[in-house]
């Protein structure tokens, strides 16, 4: 089933080819109308993030695809027509220990639900403007053994109590909104609990399905340049070998220490395949090259945590 769905999307990559047109105009919510309406019909998040980087006409969108099939990837049960931002960073980060924001439970209920009491602020929230939904980590306290206890909410963006302000000092991929939200006694039910720990079965495994999906999108990206502006055949190969790789770990466990040996080796040639095409990119528009030279660093941004993680994989097999 799996290769089966693995040479469906592969297929229809390379059906592509001649139907791609370089163009600059279209908007954030041009691009997010030709991503919904292509995604129709493949239930993976792996092949929509694929899907998402090859429509792109700019890096930004081609980031936004691989974000938004990420969440998707971390919480299958969301509407694939909408965008969901995760709200995890806060001023002291995004390790368990620097999320402040409280959920407070109230005397108030709604039938048989009780309704509880959000508060508190987030940074670097990755499409809050143009998101319809919100998945926010917050604490309901400290447990007995000293931990913070996290829990994660989903919310309609515009709830009463949220307000959400762009980010002017961000750099990367400006074409898409990174905003710092402000939660002011949100009301929340309890049906608006997502099952299990916040950081265990969220935090923690996003880190790795966030690696994956950002990387299938930028080949696909990377893809479209190539038909585009005619690069080797030979690239083209080899990018559509590690999307190949990258959608066979996509769809297994992001918690295996098996899984984050293999994305450690994969991203490791995804970075030497890169170098590779730089020199082609001299044959690209300036706008389009200047943006990829801005937008490129994505690419080893969290490296240190990435391998730690690959060290500490390892290590479960005695290395």
């Amino acid at each position: 089933m799996t290769n089966s769905a693995t040479m469906q999307i592969l297929d229809w990559l390379l059906q592509q080819q001649n139907k791609l047109q370089a163009g600059r105009h279209m908007t954030f919510a041009e691009w997010k109308r030709s991503y919904i309406e292509k995604i129709q019909g493949w239930p993976v998040p792996a092949d929509k993030a694929v899907i998402g980087g090859l429509l792109a006409e700019r890096m930004a969108f081609a980031f936004a695809a691989g974000f938004c099939a990420a969440v998707l990837k971390l919480v299958p049960a969301l509407p694939p027509d909408v965008i969901t931002s995760l709200c995890i960073s806060e001023e002291g980060g995004a390790h368990p220990r620097g999320i402040q924001s409280r959920l407070t439970l109230t005397d108030q209920t709604e039938g048989n639900e009780r309704i509880w009491s959000l508060s508190g602020a987030k940074k670097y929230i990755t499409c809050a403007q143009e998101a319809d939904l919100l998945i926010v980590a917050a604490s309901t306290g400290i447990t007995a053994d000293g931990k913070n206890d996290l829990r994660m909410v989903l919310l309609n963006a515009g709830v009463r109590g949220i307000t959400v302000k762009p980010m002017e000092e961000v750099h990367l991929v400006p074409e898409i909104s990174h905003c710092r939200l402000f939660l002011d006694n949100v009301p929340v039910k309890d049906s608006d609990f997502l099952p299990g720990d916040g950081y265990v079965d969220y935090i923690k495994p996003f880190r790795t399905i966030e690696d994956l999906h950002m990387c299938l999108a930028i080949l696909g990206y990377l893809l479209r340049m190539a038909c585009l502006y005619d690069w080797p055949r030979e690239l083209q190969a080899q990018y559509i070998g590690l999307m190949t790789a990258l959608r066979t770990l996509a769809v297994g466990d992001p918690k295996a220490p098996a899984v984050h040996i293999a994305v450690g080796g994969v991203l490791d040639l995804i970075m030497k395949l890169i170098q590779a095409t730089e020199p082609h990119w001299q044959a690209v528009d300036d706008d389009i090259r200047n943006e990829w030279n801005r937008d490129k660093a994505l690419l080893s941004m969290a490296g240190n945590a990435r391998r730690q993680r690959v060290a500490t994989a390892w290590g479960r097999y005695g290395a």
